[in-house]
């Protein structure tokens, strides 16, 4: 637990964080399924993920203005951004 919470800090304010000792318990010698992003996303749902993106690139455009009212760094904010881009694709 206290491994976790220590983590919290690299998880993006979005999806799902598992930290690398995740993957010591029950190895099977399969890929990790989360050694990748999971797309849950496909090519018919671009006006979803487009509306996602323009909505998540407000949120971080707020995030910096107000970086040290919500204690969320401009820089992680920024990397994340970059991290939410990379995932969704920058149309």
């Amino acid at each position: 637990m206290g491994r976790a919470n220590a983590a919290e800090r690299d998880a993006p304010p979005f999806g799902v964080f598992l930290h690398d000792t995740a993957q010591d318990v029950g190895d099977t010698g399969e890929p990790f399924p989360f050694d990748y992003w999971w797309r849950w996303f496909t090519d018919e749902d671009s006006e979803l993920v487009g509306g996602l993106r323009k909505a998540m690139n407000s949120y971080y455009d707020w995030c910096a203005r107000a970086a040290g009212n919500i204690h969320y760094s401009v820089s992680r904010s920024r990397y994340h951004r970059g991290q939410a881009s990379l995932y969704f694709g920058s149309s």
